[in-house]
């Protein structure tokens, strides 16, 4: 934190920090079951961190240090409106897309691909570890888990190890990248490891997948789902903005590595170009329409109108309205709360009794393992504000083991409580856990994989200190 060393109190012991802790556990605990009460998941947390901040206000303000609380409280905000701004810019490409009708088009090829139940577990498997790494992943769950519910039908065996595979899948894809999760994202904001050196996790991700997957696989039914005629037509500018989006990961990834600049700078430069695209689309749109018209009345070249698809034009702030705001919201109380239990004492207790009296791998292993129980965005959150002095391997452990550990129980990652929320009880706690096993085999190698290939790593210190 910005704050002196010498100005900070031990708040652990006191009515207040206790009371801060109970509160942030409460919260959690209404954000995780309060979905019964149609509870959003992010008011409880929201609600626990402007609490655990004004505690710590009148204290500080009691002991004369109102600096400090305000400078540290700056520096939290500061960092959560960062990652914010990106996961936003991010989301909004992907709505986008959606409103373009992308990924209808993407599952009425799968659908007509004429895959057994075996090949579309292995294909949707394939197509979530490689997109996981760009793709947000609630709206990669979602649009896969479409599809498996599409093509699936009534054949709840193939649904549930399929759904299961798809968790498997995009937190090992994930966790290679820095744009693949927020696990990996708040790892790279806070400079641990630049944007290249998460490309050392590819084969272990890799291994955590692929292990699991095949022993699956021995167990999906025999047989093939009925054909669906489907006809979905791309909008226009399609193309297009799936250019502009992969040129902001990489102006994102080079301003970061080459300048120091934070990542949310690449995803804003990205959003003016998305934006300016979209002018351009509604522009043109007197003489699209005009085009499509004379088409369709000669009747001349039918593929040719095919290929032309709708003309509508997108807005980006109709996007951004549809973003996800329960999750990015949620994300933000999470931070700003444990931000305020770390300025109270709490993680600096933690990072002692974890990271000082333990060995960082084994502290980082057994944070993958709790990843199962707690969320991993959130047991993430916890680790950077404790700020254990680790190397760079050991960062890409915890990296690791919190993301492809959120696998292990589906309320261990958002992927697994996505599915659970959206496929209405064919994806369900029990169903996951009878899998767990086996994705824990992959855990344990691609630990081992790691600690094979990236041995160099682990006497190369991390990039610069989380605290600011």
């Amino acid at each position: 934190m910005s704050a002196e060393v010498g100005q900070l109190l031990n708040l652990t012991n006191t009515f207040s920090g206790l009371l801060g802790l109970l509160i942030f556990l409460s919260a959690g605990f209404l954000s995780l079951f309060g979905r019964n009460l149609s509870l959003p998941k992010s008011q409880p947390v929201l609600v626990a961190s402007i609490i655990i901040w004004l505690m710590i206000a009148i204290t500080y303000h009691d002991s004369g240090f109102d600096e400090a609380v305000i400078d540290s409280m700056r520096y939290d905000f500061l960092t959560v409106s960062e990652i914010m701004i990106f996961l936003i810019v991010l989301i909004v490409f992907m709505n986008i897309l959606r409103e373009r009708l992308f990924f209808e088009w993407i599952k009425e090829k799968l659908i007509q691909t004429g895959f057994g139940y075996l090949g579309l577990f292995w294909f949707i498997g394939i197509l979530c570890f490689c997109f996981s790494p760009l793709i947000n992943n609630i709206t990669l769950v979602l649009l896969m888990s479409s599809i498996v519910m599409a093509i699936g039908g009534d054949n709840q065996k193939f649904v549930s190890i399929t759904c299961t595979n798809i968790v498997v899948a995009t937190n090992a894809g994930s966790s290679f990248s820095p744009f693949g999760d927020i696990v990996t994202l708040l790892v790279w904001h806070h400079e641990l490891v630049h944007a290249l050196s998460f490309f050392h996790l590819f084969l272990p991700a890799l291994l955590s997948f692929l292990l699991p997957t095949l022993l699956m696989g021995l167990a999906v039914p025999n047989g093939s789902p009925k054909h669906l005629a489907v006809n979905v037509k791309l909008k226009r500018g399609t193309g297009r903005i799936i250019i502009i989006f992969l040129g902001t990961l990489v102006i994102t990834a080079a301003f970061n590595v080459f300048f120091g600049l934070p990542p949310f700078f690449g995803m804003l430069l990205g959003l003016s170009f998305l934006n300016f695209f979209g002018f351009f689309l509604l522009s043109k749109l007197p003489k699209s329409v005009a085009k499509k018209r004379a088409m369709e009345e000669s009747r001349s070249d039918m593929e040719a109108i095919k290929r032309f698809g709708e003309i509508v034009p997108f807005n980006i702030f109709n996007q951004v309205a549809r973003a996800e705001w329960d999750a990015i919201l949620f994300f933000c109380g999470v931070a700003l709360s444990i931000g305020g239990l770390s300025f109270m004492g709490y993680m600096s207790v933690m990072n002692e009794l974890i990271y000082v009296d333990y060995k960082p791998e084994f502290a980082n292993v057994i944070m993958g393992i709790t990843s199962a129980l707690i969320q991993n965005v959130t047991l993430m959150t916890f680790v950077l504000s404790m700020s254990p002095a680790m190397s760079l391997g050991d960062w890409l452990l915890a990296n690791l083991t919190i993301s492809i550990g959120g696998s292990l129980l589906s309320v261990g990652s958002a992927a697994g409580l996505t599915l659970m929320i959206f496929t209405k009880g064919q994806f369900t706690f029990l169903s996951h856990l009878r899998w767990s096993m086996l994705i824990f085999l992959g855990y344990i190698a691609a630990i081992l994989c790691h600690f094979l290939l990236n041995k160099a790593l682990f006497s190369i210190p991390s990039n610069i200190p989380i605290s600011g």
